[in-house]
C-alpha cells in the first residue's frame, strides 16, 4: 500500500515489563507535542503495547512505524512483546531458507532501546527487531537509540546523548517525512551488531566467545585441580 495522503501515520509499538520503557517513549510523544506549541501537526500517532501478529498489515496502519522495547531475560522480548517479536522473526526468516518477502517494502522504522549494559543481551530484543524490521523492506530513518540506565555518567536516560539525539531527529523527520525509496540512513548494525539469536545456545560476536573461552578455562581449571587433589590423595594413602 503506498503512502496515504494527510498526516503521517505514526505507530509506536511499545515492548515493555516494567513499564520503564513505556514512560521513556511517552516522554518524548509529549514532548514532541509541546514543541509544536499549537502549530498544525503533520503526523497522527498511535501507541500500542499489543502489536498484530500480521506484519504485512502494518502497512495498512502505519507509515512510519516506531519500536520502543527493552530485553527481557536471556536477550528476550517482554511478555507483551513476544507475539510480535515472533512473527516479525518468522518474516525475516523467508520461506524454506528462501530471502524474506519485502513485505514491509515502503514503510520507514526507527528503534529505541532500553536496557542495562551490566547485561551480557544488552539491547537484544531492539537489535533484533531492527534488524528484522529492515529485511523485510522498511527503511531506516534514524540509527538507533540505545539507552543504557546504567551509563558511566550516571545520567538519567533522559539527559543521555543517545536520547537527546534520537527524540530531536525523529521530531524533525515527523516534520518532513523523507521518501521510503531514499538510501536507510545506516545499517542495523550501528551503534552495535552484537545479539544473541533466539535459537542460539549464548552471545554471539567478541563477547560470545570470550564467555565461551571463560566457562571453558574454568571448567579446565576445575578438572585439573581434582587430579590433583585425588592423586596426592592416593600418594598419602600408599605412603
Amino acid at each position: 500500500m503506498g503512502r496515504s495522503a494527510g498526516p503521517t501515520r505514526v505507530l509506536v509499538v511499545i515492548g515493555s515489563e516494567s513499564g520503564t520503557t513505556t514512560g521513556i517513549i511517552r516522554g518524548i510523544v509529549s514532548k514532541w507535542e509541546k514543541k509544536l506549541d499549537g502549530k498544525t501537526k503533520s503526523y497522527v500517532i498511535e501507541q500500542t503495547s499489543r502489536p498484530s501478529t500480521d506484519v504485512a498489515s502494518l502497512m495498512d496502519k502505519c507509515d512510519v512505524l516506531i519500536v520502543a522495547t527493552s530485553s527481557y531475560g536471556e536477550g528476550d522480548p517482554p511478555d507483551n512483546l513476544e507475539r510480535f517479536f515472533n512473527a516479525l522473526h518468522a518474516a525475516a526468516k523467508g520461506v524454506d531458507g528462501a530471502p524474506p518477502t519485502q513485505i514491509l517494502s515502503g514503510l520507514q522504522h526507527a528503534v529505541l532501546g532500553n536496557g542495562s549494559s551490566v547485561y551480557d543481551t544488552f539491547q537484544n530484543c531492539p537489535r533484533l527487531l531492527d534488524k528484522w524490521i529492515g529485511e523485510c523492506g522498511s527503511r531506516r530513518m534514524a540509527k538507533r537509540a540505545e539507552l543504557d540506565e546504567t551509563h558511566d555518567s550516571n545520567d538519567p536516560v533522559e539527559k543521555q546523548a543517545d536520547y537527546l539525539r534520537w527524540a530531536d531527529e525523529m521530531f524533525g523527520l515527523l516534520q518532513a517525512l523523507p521518501s521510503p525509496d531514499e538510501k536507510e540512513v545506516c545499517a542495523w548494525t550501528e551503534p552495535s551488531a552484537q545479539i544473541l539469536m533466539p535459537d542460539e545456545p549464548g552471545p554471539s560476536g567478541p563477547l560470545g566467545t570470550m564467555l565461551m573461552w571463560m566457562t571453558l578455562g574454568a571448567a579446565v581449571v576445575v578438572g585439573v585441580g581434582y587430579q590433583l587433589f585425588f592423586r596426592d590423595a592416593a600418594a598419602a594413602g600408599e605412603a
